[in-house]
């Protein structure tokens, strides 16, 4: 249950990174998301989230 809180906060924490550097982006130089942008600002919080796990678990066996 605690590596499921770990990926969360680390998921959600990417995530929101990202969508607001995203959102800034589209406010300051009027650029548009589309279909391909948006999974790629899915796929680095969820890549991040699963790379912090792994992380934790090396350095919790040491």
């Amino acid at each position: 249950m605690n590596a499921l809180l770990t990926f969360l906060k680390n998921f959600f924490l990417a995530s929101g990174i990202i969508w607001v550097l995203a959102a800034l982006s589209i406010i300051t130089f009027g650029l548009n998301f589309q279909r391909q942008e948006i999974i790629i600002t899915l796929i680095l919080p969820l890549a991040y989230a699963i790379v912090r796990i792994f992380d934790q678990s090396k350095n919790t066996a040491n």
